[in-house]
């Protein structure tokens, strides 16, 4: 559903940040039939906290400043227990979320990480209990699936969507899957258990998603980068040399054996020095997203992966 792109990627926002990204997810919405906003709310408020740490990543990542809209959605649909956590947590951190970058300085660096255990710990039960309950996504296709009209109207569009959005889809989707996508050791688990083609599509996704979001500097840098010497496998398989060989030379900057371990990198680039850092980040020129794009969507179809 078109409400989950939605890239208010703020980051700690400002009280005046806040109030424009609502106004956008206002302006979002009213462009919709008022049958399709609640399903639209539901499918977003589940990409909002999805994974092991969902809520402590809603309340002190950027869509934190939707609180108010999503405890509205949920009791408005009828969802007393989930909206009941959210309030649980807004009480727990007891800060007015029309400016959570002024509120975050206390408990977190403002990066999600929050450097207080006792409310660290709160957040985490909270999202324990959170995920025990029926996920919002299968609330939404229930209800979706219960009115004719919105099946109607759906299943048009998902005839007709690109194969470009059904891989972005299905990539999403297994992301979800994964025990835990954000970290290394828990991920590459995951990864060895799925069949070569998922394998394939998921590296790829993570790869390019810290590309667009920064550079190859940041693709090492964060929890991905524990995949790296597993990318330049799968490049080399679709046929992409070059990008392989980026990713590659990036490696060859680090300590033999490739240290995965995400600690270990970090301390290791933190001593290096300006240079390291401009190297690393200028092989993101290396990149052709284009041919890349099309590489992944070819294995795709070719391994009969693609949604239909």
């Amino acid at each position: 559903m078109p409400i989950y792109l939605l890239g208010l990627r703020l980051n700690t926002p400002t009280e005046e940040e806040a109030v424009k990204a609502r106004a956008s997810l206002a302006d979002i919405l009213a462009a919709f039939a008022p049958t399709e906003r609640p399903i639209l709310m539901l499918t977003a408020v589940d990409r909002w906290t999805d994974g092991p740490e969902g809520m402590r990543n809603f309340f002190f990542l950027d869509k934190g400043v939707f609180l108010g809209e999503v405890i509205k959605t949920l009791e408005t649909a009828g969802l007393e227990a989930h909206a009941a956590l959210f309030r649980e947590g807004r009480a727990l951190l007891d800060w007015d979320h029309s400016a959570p970058g002024e509120n975050h300085s206390p408990l977190s660096n403002g990066n999600g990480d929050i450097v207080d255990p006792v409310v660290g710990a709160r957040l985490d039960d909270l999202s324990r209990r959170y995920n025990a309950l029926p996920s919002l996504i299968e609330v939404a296709a229930q209800r979706l699936s219960d009115s004719t009209e919105l099946s109607s109207m759906y299943e048009s569009l998902r005839s007709e969507a690109s194969d470009d959005l059904k891989l972005e889809f299905l990539a999403s989707g297994l992301m979800n899957c994964l025990a835990s996508p954000e970290r290394p050791t828990n991920l590459l688990h995951s990864l060895a258990e799925l069949p070569p083609a998922y394998t394939r599509l998921i590296a790829i996704y993570l790869f390019v998603a810290e590309l667009e979001n920064g550079s190859m500097h940041q693709f090492f840098y964060n929890d991905s980068g524990a995949l790296a010497p597993d990318i330049v496998e799968v490049l080399k398989s679709m046929g992409l040399v070059v990008q392989a060989n980026a990713v590659q030379s990036g490696i060859d900057g680090f300590p033999v054996p490739y240290p995965r371990d995400l600690k270990t990198r970090r301390e290791f680039m933190g001593l290096q020095n300006s240079e390291f850092d401009e190297t690393l980040s200028g092989l993101s020129d290396m990149i052709d997203y284009g041919a890349l794009r099309d590489a992944w969507l070819k294995d795709a179809r070719q391994t009969g992966i693609l949604p239909l």
